[in-house]
């Protein structure tokens, strides 16, 4: 299974180049599946589901270059009437990266495309 199931704003948390581009009418929120039509929302919101949490190398972004954690796949809008139809309904985010917890709060504004919300949580805060 590849990774098209991500944003372009997850890409760039795990350090993807590929997906670097501007944030023109929220495209980063959508997944690639989606804007290229691989997959349609919904099934691509089933594979996101099925994933759960992403485990990868994401601490380089963060300036830690092999630091590992969890990031939260977040659910995508499937309301087809929505102005939102299609991303993600709120930031991805990090969990138990444990030692840069604290430099991750810290630096909470190099976040890629932040919007509203928590970016850090611990796996117990999750719900």
């Amino acid at each position: 299974m590849n990774n098209n199931y991500l944003t372009g704003q997850e890409h760039k948390l795990i350090g993807s180049s590929e997906y670097d581009v501007e944030n023109k009418n929220g495209v980063n929120y959508i997944p690639i599946a989606v804007s290229k039509k691989y997959l349609t929302v919904e099934e691509c919101n089933e594979e996101r589901f099925d994933v759960g949490n992403l485990n990868d190398l994401m601490g380089h972004y963060w300036g830690k270059k092999y630091a590992r954690c969890l990031m939260t796949l977040e659910p995508l809008d499937i309301d087809r009437d929505s102005v939102n139809y299609g991303k993600t309904l709120r930031d991805p985010v990090l969990i138990k990266m444990e030692k840069y917890i604290e430099r991750l709060k810290d630096n909470s504004e190099q976040f890629p495309f932040k919007r509203d919300g928590p970016i850090v949580r611990l796996e117990d805060d999750l719900s």
